[in-house]
């Protein structure tokens, strides 16, 4: 009876070491294994002006942040896309590169950036911000259409009492007139308490012409046998197109003869005369 009863004990103790060896050794394999690259380039103040070189899609995060920690998945994932979609992906740190990125615009029309439909009172950031785009050719969308307060702050503030405009899509001066609208969608759900803004473009591509140039050929240097095989090969067409064309003269020779004389059936041909015993006419 004792010896029944420890072979169920040591065979679970057995199958329990075999199961914590086959873990020791992923994880060693795990360590050993070399970090795969990220592809999202982390952006500092030695490396800022690279945003100027094509289009970018960055990312304002804090560490200590789980809302931004949940979306680290899905940015790789559109990181890893960004060569297909021919645009460069990164993110800055604002923990790192310290700054106030709370731009206010406010209401103030700048010619070419913005327009008197904004929200608030600017601040020295939104002056920063004005700059920015004027140097670049850029216009900042908010600003273009005259809505409803509602929907224009872009930030509420935890305890729902101050609201500010402080998100911007820009777009380049060239499409200002493809921008329909700008809004903000208070009523999304977007785990954030800043406000959903949607911006709707219609853009009408034209379609590009052919620019190559038609290829010429050199016939100073074309092979000799190529072209005496042509020659054999187009001699009996010639030979047919003469038969024909000596064909068509004789044609047109015997018509022209005959049409100069009168034909006999007409010449001696009788009137016929009708039942009253009148010729027909």
């Amino acid at each position: 009876m004792a010896g029944g009863r420890r072979g169920p004990l040591f065979a679970a103790l057995l199958a329990a070491w075999v199961v914590a060896v086959a873990e020791a050794e992923a994880d060693r394999e795990q360590a050993a294994r070399p970090p795969e690259q990220s592809l999202v380039r982390p952006m500092t103040a030695s490396n800022w002006t690279l945003v100027m070189q094509g289009e970018w899609m960055l990312k304002f995060y804090a560490p200590w942040c789980p809302s931004c920690q949940q979306t680290d998945s899905e940015w790789e994932t559109f990181a890893k896309n960004g060569e297909i979609l021919q645009i460069s992906v990164g993110k800055v740190d604002v923990i790192q590169e310290p700054g106030d990125w709370n731009a206010k615009v406010g209401s103030q029309e700048t010619p070419g950036v913005t327009s008197k439909f904004g929200h608030g009172m600017w601040n020295e950031a939104g002056q920063r911000l004005v700059e920015f785009c004027q140097e670049n050719a850029l216009v900042i969308a908010n600003t273009l259409f005259q809505q409803h307060k509602r929907r224009l702050y872009t930030w509420i503030s935890p305890d729902g009492q101050h609201q500010n405009q402080i998100d911007y899509i820009l777009c380049s001066q060239r499409w200002r007139s493809s921008i329909q609208s700008t809004i903000t969608r208070p009523g999304a759900d977007c785990g954030s308490e800043h406000e959903l803004l949607i911006t709707k473009f219609r853009l009408k591509l034209k379609k590009v012409g052919k620019t190559t140039r038609p290829f010429r050929y050199d016939l100073n240097q074309v092979p000799y046998d190529y072209t005496v095989e042509v020659r054999n090969r187009f001699k009996g067409v010639d030979l047919i197109i003469e038969c024909l064309m000596n064909y068509g003269m004789r044609f047109v020779t015997l018509y022209r003869r005959q049409g100069s004389r009168r034909s006999p059936w007409k010449r001696n041909a009788k009137k016929q005369n009708g039942c009253l015993g009148r010729p027909y006419k």
